[in-house]
């Protein structure tokens, strides 16, 4: 007899579970994730460095093959630049065009090792992005010494802010 309650109260008590799981998921609201829309346009991002570059020789290696880059920039977690080599002070790269910018936020990381000889000094890192022709966005990013420069720089882009900047522009005329 005790072994027929056990199994009555193990079938109310899944079966009660059971029911509350059906009900639960039958009223919960239905979410799907829709992915930001590609940014319209032709972006171009300019950096340019205030200090030479070059690879870190303290990074830590594991590929073999691959420098430890000197400059790298990240959109979205996916590399757009990357410099293995020894970069002059005052040189300017370009990344055009801009592929994977999406409508809203868009976050770069940025990374820049200065010569160990540079390194007790400050130094800056200079980035622009730009639609077309016009300058939508730009930031100064600095090291603290002795440190390199591992910083992010964060844009939102979207027509309601390039519609804005474009009202602006018609107003300097």
């Amino acid at each position: 007899m005790r072994f027929v309650y056990v199994i009555l109260v193990w079938t109310v008590l899944v079966g009660g579970l059971e029911l509350f799981l059906k009900q639960r998921n039958a009223y919960a609201p239905i979410t799907q994730y829709v992915p930001p829309a590609q940014a319209a346009g032709h972006y171009r991002l300019e950096v340019t460095t205030t200090f030479s570059i070059e690879p870190d020789p303290f990074a830590l290696q594991i590929d073999t093959e691959e420098m430890p880059p000197a400059l790298l920039v990240r959109l979205a977690g996916k590399e757009i630049l990357r410099v293995s080599d020894r970069l002059e002070q005052g040189a300017t790269l370009h990344v055009d065009p801009l592929v994977g910018l999406r409508e809203g936020n868009n976050e770069f990381f940025v990374r820049a090792t200065p010569p160990t000889e540079q390194a007790g000094r400050a130094n800056a890192l200079r980035l622009r992005l730009y639609r077309e022709d016009t300058l939508l966005h730009e930031q100064t990013l600095w090291s603290t010494p002795p440190d390199s420069i591992a910083a992010v720089f964060d844009v939102v882009v979207g027509t309601a802010i390039l519609d804005k900047q474009q009202q602006e522009t018609d107003h300097d005329h």
